[in-house]
């Protein structure tokens, strides 16, 4: 087995290797642009697959109303949006056919050599689509945990039994790290030889350069320089885990008089901690995501910064 398993697969080489010399194209499809490590993923391999020969799109859906959006970022980068209308978390049976189809139409007339998907509905109508449009290589990348913490057990196994009859639609699995490969070998997703383990790349310069401006938040916040700050970044969601962070920050309080704790993100659970933490002065302030700026302020600014799993 060679390291790339996805590149070997057949009859996607022979499919590329044929034709006449023209620039190659995929087409990337994400469910949507929320915030969080698969928005930026989908966003910079769209940006920079270019440097290689590749014609590179990005089609994805829209965020719920309580995420937010990194479509700001496609922007930055340069990277032209292309919006399937319909393709979003929680939208119905009928908003799920039209996309299936709007994709479906897009592929027959962009004709890709490569589809590459991303979070589950955007693999499941994709990878129908890309197979009925006869797209010689499709690809998915799982970027977390498949179910742990997710779902009811019953909910969990009929996804795992979903999540195996999709997988046979892919001629390459990609897992960002070896942790998601284990989960799927254990799961039985897919066979050992089509999963690749490639880890994601993001840009952390900014945060690299957050200890070289501080102050930004504390000033916002009202803290002084003295006073210990303790700030956390990241999806407010279930899966993070808040609630620990939570209860940590009210045993330290009791113990420390002085420290102060901020909450940055946004998502489904915000109005649960913003509604507790307006009560304890253990979380001082809550604090919406307002894009890379606030997440890099609490980095230059709080003593010590933590990030959801």
């Amino acid at each position: 087995m060679s390291r790339f398993p996805l590149l070997d697969a057949e009859p996607a080489r022979a499919a590329l290797r044929t034709g006449p010399p023209r620039a190659r194209k995929v087409v990337r499809v994400i469910t949507r642009l929320n915030i969080g490590g698969p928005a930026q993923h989908a966003v910079l391999l769209t940006a920079h697959l270019g440097r290689h020969g590749w014609t590179s799109r990005l089609l994805a859906g829209r965020a719920d109303p309580h995420e937010g959006d990194m479509s700001d970022l496609a922007a930055a980068h340069e990277v032209p949006l292309v919006v399937v209308p319909t393709l979003r978390n929680g939208a119905g049976p009928l908003a799920d056919i039209a996309a299936f189809i709007w994709l479906y139409r897009y592929f027959r007339r962009e004709r890709p050599d490569v589809v590459h998907l991303h979070l589950l509905k955007a693999r499941l109508l994709g990878g129908l689509a890309a197979r009925l449009a006869r797209v010689p290589l499709v690809v998915e990348t799982f970027h977390g945990a498949l179910f742990a913490d997710y779902y009811r057990p019953s909910v969990s196994r009929f996804l795992a039994w979903l999540e195996r009859g999709l997988a046979r639609l892919m001629d390459g699995v990609v897992a960002v790290s070896d942790a998601v490969a284990d989960e799927l070998r254990r799961l039985r997703v897919t066979p050992d030889e089509k999963i690749t383990v490639i880890p994601l790349g993001l840009n952390l310069e900014p945060f690299l350069e957050a200890a070289f401006a501080p102050g930004v938040l504390r000033r916002q916040l009202g803290v002084g320089d003295e006073v210990p700050l303790i700030g956390v970044v990241g999806r407010l969601v279930p899966i993070k885990g808040l609630q620990y962070f939570v209860e940590a920050a009210a045993e330290m309080a009791s113990r420390l008089a002085q420290v102060r704790f901020v909450i940055v993100g946004d998502g489904s659970e915000r109005p649960r901690w913003s509604g507790r933490s307006r009560g304890r002065r253990s979380v001082g302030r809550f604090t919406s995501w307002d894009g890379e700026e606030t997440s890099n302020g609490c980095i230059r600014t709080s003593t010590s910064s933590c990030s959801p799993r």
